[in-house]
């Protein structure tokens, strides 16, 4: 009788060791799958990396991580519905999930569900857990933008820098507000902080140069309408605008 019982906790044993084993590797799998989706991913393989997360979160369907990858790739291809669907999961598995909230917002923006995106910024933007907010702020200020509410767009863009000093397009949405207002000098103080921050983007000196032609300050706006053509191509778009603007330039 002892040694039966002996034999039948060894044999639980093994059965247990065995059962945590296949977890183990189960979960080592998904991990893997999930690693080398992001990768490919990120080298803009985006079908071949669905593919890897689609494995991925087959095995692990609890993981609110995998559902906000593959809700983003999913966004990215297109299929917003089903990006829906998985942000949705990754949300409910993971309620203080700000990256999710904001990548959502997005989503909703690219549906033109403008108040929902707004909802969604809104709501990333209250975690103080949320370690990048000023993304959160940003896409809040572009969401105002769509709505035709300027203001609030502001508000949101100051609130972005407030978080994240040298963060570059946002300073370049904020000039587009002011520009948009005919605000010209503070177009031009923002295009300015937005050319400080990311030196090699010709798009904020295009609209830096244009906000000092509006205020007659030609010699600044030939100066960094020169700047541009040194950083893009010869025969493209931004250089043939440099170049009309520059000619009309006293």
């Amino acid at each position: 009788m002892f040694i039966n019982k002996i034999f039948l906790i060894i044999l639980l044993f093994c059965i247990f060791s065995g059962c945590a084993q296949k977890k183990v590797n189960t979960i080592c799998q998904a991990e893997a799958l999930e690693n080398l989706g992001a990768a490919l991913v990120q080298e803009g393989n985006l079908r071949e990396g669905l593919s890897r997360l689609l494995e991925a979160v087959k095995l692990k369907p609890q993981n609110p991580d995998i559902h906000h990858k593959l809700a983003l790739v999913l966004r990215d291809l297109g299929h917003h519905e089903l990006a829906l669907e998985h942000f949705s999961r990754a949300l409910a598995l993971k309620p203080r999930f700000p990256e999710a909230l904001n990548n959502l917002g997005t989503l909703y923006g690219m549906m033109n569900k403008w108040d929902k995106a707004i909802d969604c910024f809104q709501k990333a933007t209250t975690d103080i857990l949320y370690k990048t907010p000023c993304f959160a702020y940003n896409n809040l200020g572009l969401a105002y933008v769509n709505k035709g509410d300027y203001n609030k767009a502001i508000q949101a863009y100051l609130q972005a820098i407030g978080h994240e000093s040298g963060f570059a397009p946002c300073y370049f949405n904020l000039g587009f507000v002011y520009e948009y207002q005919r605000e010209w000098l503070k177009a031009a103080n923002a295009y300015e902080k937005a050319v400080q921050y990311d030196p090699e983007t010709p798009a904020p000196y295009l609209s830096l140069a244009k906000a000092y032609y509006r205020l007659n300050d030609h010699e600044k706006a030939a100066k960094i309408l020169r700047k541009i053509l040194t950083l893009v191509p010869e025969k493209g778009t931004q250089a043939n605008e440099a170049r009309q603007i520059l000619s009309s330039c006293p």
